[in-house]
C-alpha cells in the first residue's frame, strides 16, 4: 500500500504540471530530503508505474555552499532550479517558525 503524502499537488510554478507532492520522514531528528523529479516526457502512465514500484531518483543536499547536487544531460532548460528553490524557501521558513 502506497503511503499518503503529507502535501499533495502544491503549485510551485506557472505551468499546470508544476506541482509538488511531499512525504515527510517520521523522525525526531533531522533527516535527509530526497526529491523525485519526473521529466514531462516521462508521461503520466510511466510516472505512476515508477511510483508504484517505489523507484526513486534521489538528489543529494549538501550542508555547504552549492547545496544541491543535480545531474542531468546538460540539454534541458528550466524547471529543475525552480523546484529546488521552492522547496528550500519553504523548508527555511518552516525552520524559523
Amino acid at each position: 500500500m502506497k503511503p499518503k503524502p503529507d502535501l499533495q499537488n502544491l503549485q510551485y510554478g506557472l505551468h499546470e504540471r508544476n506541482v509538488l507532492v511531499l512525504w515527510m520522514a517520521e523522525s525526531d531528528e533531522p533527516t535527509p530530503l530526497g526529491l523525485i523529479v519526473h521529466h514531462p516526457k516521462f508521461g503520466i502512465a510511466l510516472k505512476e508505474r515508477l511510483d508504484a514500484l517505489g523507484i526513486e531518483c534521489v538528489v543529494q543536499y549538501l550542508d555547504q555552499p552549492g547545496g544541491l547536487v543535480v545531474r542531468h544531460d546538460g540539454q534541458s532548460e528550466g524547471g529543475l532550479v525552480s523546484e529546488f528553490d521552492f522547496v528550500r524557501k519553504h523548508f527555511e521558513r518552516a525552520k524559523e517558525e
